[in-house]
């Protein structure tokens, strides 16, 4: 095998291992109870992805919240993340080192010295009361490829490195909520930390 076959064969091995350490590799499910919330804006299924902004994480009683932003718009979308994502998205934010590497730093070291690098990462789709995501990942060579991913995954992924996240306008048409709302009423009955409401 040649060398970009390689890259191409460990890189999506390093993902796919990646995916496979959680339950629901692709997906990030709301927990019971915790339905999305009514759609801020309405837009077709077809309409361009939405550039996204992190705001931060949020913790609450049924979990955590990573709550991501419309880029220069007020309309937010929070999904709901695990533990290990919550440390690794709000590391990164903080540009916080842990002292050992976390999963996410492993694939990014991996895809670091195949040469391959992480191009954009997307929310593509809320099935069910679940987030699914794609990570695009680029090989020395040109060649695209894109990748299930969970999207609490693909966001720390994103972060790390300096890549654009988007999510479909579908998805945040359905699951996003308008800034008064959010600052009104919090999130599923949680309050907004002051430290967040400052970045809304």
């Amino acid at each position: 095998m040649n060398r970009p076959g390689r890259v191409a064969a460990v890189a999506l091995g390093a993902l796919g291992f990646a995916a496979s350490i959680a339950v629901g590799a692709r997906a990030q499910r709301v927990p019971a109870g915790g339905r999305p919330p009514p759609a801020a804006i309405a837009a077709p299924a077809t309409a361009a992805p939405l550039p996204m902004d992190v705001v931060g994480v949020m913790p609450t009683d049924r979990g955590n919240v990573v709550l991501l932003r419309v880029h220069g718009r007020e309309v937010y979308l929070p999904i709901w993340i695990g533990d290990n994502e919550a440390i690794a998205i709000h590391n990164r934010l903080q540009n916080s080192q842990p002292p050992r590497p976390m999963t996410h730093d492993l694939l990014e070291t991996m895809l670091r010295l195949l040469g391959a690098r992480i191009v954009r990462v997307d929310v593509v789709a809320l099935r069910e009361e679940v987030f699914y995501g794609e990570v695009t990942l680029r090989e020395p060579n040109g060649q695209e490829h894109r990748i299930d991913a969970r999207s609490s995954d693909s966001i720390a992924l994103a972060l790390g490195a300096r890549a654009p996240i988007f999510a479909a306008a579908s998805v945040v048409g359905r699951a996003g909520i308008d800034r008064r709302t959010l600052e009104t009423n919090g999130y599923q009955g949680t309050p907004i930390p002051p430290a967040l409401r400052q970045s809304l």
